[in-house]
């Protein structure tokens, strides 16, 4: 075998190497960590603001609990230099320019509403705050239950009806969209190695052969 093929089968092995390390890292990795994922959903249409629609960046806790999900929830907003208000008890009163106004039980209340993942559906969550580590926060219009029976069915699917005579709208996204978002990381991590690992390659092969000239 040449130098030349003996340097390029020593790149392909090393690239496949270090992308399988890559990918059994991060799964270890994973598995040690209660990795929150949130999704923020926000629109209101009484005042001029673009409506937010993203998933923040995860977030490692300790532990699945209330203090990691707010934890998270901050931490995801920080990072997305979206400023909030969050009381202790983790009642949240505002996001960005999103603020609960209207009176509760009108045609005109606005609010936030806490889902979590149940499986492949959004359910709301209790005070406890601790159903999953994949929640989302919506903030729109609530609905009577005069509003709400007016829907048409197809529409009626995208909220959330309750005991207490109102609907909430659920997130617009699937309970795992943000794989995708996560998948694309590693794709990118995988890709820089390859790179690297080609350039190596290339740049020994060059060597050699001018070497030899």
């Amino acid at each position: 075998m040449k130098m030349g093929s003996k340097i390029l089968t020593v790149a392909i092995v090393a690239m496949f190497c270090a992308t399988a390390f890559a990918v059994v890292a991060e799964e270890n990795d994973a598995a040690d960590k209660t990795t929150y994922h949130i999704y923020i959903q926000l629109n209101d249409n009484t005042i001029n603001a673009k409506p937010i629609e993203m998933w923040l960046d995860s977030y490692d806790a300790s532990a699945q609990s209330k203090e990691g999900f707010f934890a998270a929830l901050k931490a995801g907003l920080d990072k997305a230099k979206i400023t909030y208000d969050i009381a202790d008890s983790g009642w949240i009163s505002k996001i960005g320019d999103y603020a609960t106004h209207g009176e509760w039980g009108s045609t005109s209340y606005y609010g936030f509403s806490v889902y979590y993942a149940d499986g492949k559906v959004w359910k709301t969550t209790s005070g406890d705050y601790n159903e999953g580590t994949t929640l989302s926060v919506v903030f729109d219009k609530y609905l009577t239950d005069e509003e709400y029976k007016a829907l048409s069915d197809a529409d009626k699917a995208k909220y959330e009806y309750n005991a207490f005579g109102y609907a909430s709208l659920l997130p617009s996204v699937s309970t795992t969209a943000w794989e995708s978002s996560s998948n694309m990381g590693m794709f990118l991590i995988i890709g820089a190695i390859v790179v690297v690992v080609l350039i190596v390659a290339v740049f020994l092969y060059t060597k050699k052969q001018k070497a030899q000239a």
